[in-house]
């Protein structure tokens, strides 16, 4: 015997589009506009005009004896809902404001004002690979020939994390191995352990303490075996479906101190002949989903509290003004929770579920 088919989930829209004015206020003014939304409309929306909403393409029906729209930008809120009366007193709105995200060049690795810790033996998994809406310009030997592509496309590899309460990674671009057919973002086995061997690790051993090199792989084989090893000896008598992951992201801690030499090492190698398609390696920080950790009531306090969990990882100095992004932004939400009334997952809730921004 067959199981029932569940319930469709439908969203409780009824009047949604018919809660704005004619003329949608400014973004900025949107929350304060006194026609922002009009209870009174209770008009159920055309199927026509619900798939325009679903699509993004929502077209205002100019005449109903012809077949004549007109493109307007959708700006709705899908915090109207009849069974909620509440929504037409004059409950306060919470207010927020958060950083979402972090984004910089750096100009050393001294920039870490903590520490640094790095893995030797990176992997493509790691790699970004999401739009991060930035762009950087290829080196050209003359300004016509010079072209922009997005950040994921150059050749990288995530090299470790700064040392602090916020999480940022920190990547190393390599614009000059760019190429338009390029299958992958990820330098090649060859090109990374050249860099390691001839530039990284030289730099490292040049200006490090011997009470640190200790504990440091000798090159970038060694790093690769060591972070093998775990998952190599367990396979031994053991089925791959047991096996823990093949790799192991082993960090190595390196000291603040150390680090601006070790750049002017890194520097200084990748110019010399048979290095020079690493010249141009970029530093690139990366900090994302931070919203959570930076939000708080006003611009002043929202600031204030990610400047000092900024400075505790990071050295100004070192991030160029025109080259660090901060992406800053407010939130205004119904103070109204679903567990005010019969919890979540009361069965009026699953049945006639109610979207609230």
């Amino acid at each position: 015997m067959r199981a029932p088919k569940p319930k469709p989930i439908i969203l409780n829209l009824k009047g949604l589009l018919k809660c704005f004015s004619e003329r949608i206020p400014e973004p900025r003014n949107l929350i304060s506009a006194g026609k922002w939304l009009d209870p009174s409309h209770r008009d159920i929306p055309s199927r026509r005009t619900m798939e325009q909403l679903a699509c993004g393409t929502f077209k205002e029906h100019q005449d109903e004896s012809e077949d004549v729209f007109e493109t307007i930008p959708v700006q709705i809120s899908l915090a109207y809902s009849e069974s909620r009366p509440s929504l037409q007193s004059n409950r306060p709105l919470s207010v927020a404001y958060d950083i979402d995200s972090f984004l910089a060049f750096s100009t050393s690795l001294a920039v870490a004002t903590s520490g640094l810790s790095v893995m030797l033996y990176p992997t493509f998994m790691l790699n970004i690979q999401k739009d991060l809406h930035l762009q950087f310009t290829l080196p050209g030997s003359v300004e016509s020939s010079r072209r922009s592509v997005q950040i994921r496309d150059i050749p990288h590899f995530l090299l470790g994390n700064l040392v602090g309460l916020l999480k940022i990674d920190v990547y190393l671009l390599f614009p000059q191995l760019y190429t338009e057919n390029q299958s992958t973002n990820f330098p090649s086995q060859v090109h990374l352990e050249q860099f390691f061997d001839c530039i990284f690790l030289p730099a490292i051993y040049e200006n490090m303490d011997a009470t640190y090199l200790q504990h440091l792989p000798g090159s970038y084989e060694d790093a690769k075996l060591k972070a093998l090893a775990k998952s190599t000896e367990r396979l031994t008598g053991t089925s791959r479906s047991q096996a823990p992951p093949r790799v192991q992201y082993l960090h190595y801690h390196l000291p603040s101190e150390s680090l601006s030499a070790v750049w002017e090492g890194v520097l200084k190698r990748v110019r010399l002949r048979g290095n020079r398609h690493f010249r141009g390696v970029q530093l690139f920080l990366n900090s994302k989903n931070t919203k959570m950790e930076t939000k708080r009531s006003t611009p002043l306090a929202c600031f204030t509290d990610f400047l000092q969990r900024l400075s505790q990882s990071c050295d100004g100095r070192y991030l160029p003004r025109r080259m660090t992004y901060i992406d800053y932004g407010k939130e205004t939400v119904y103070p109204v929770s679903r567990f005010e009334s019969g919890g979540f997952l009361s069965a009026d809730n699953l049945e006639k579920p109610h979207v609230h921004l």
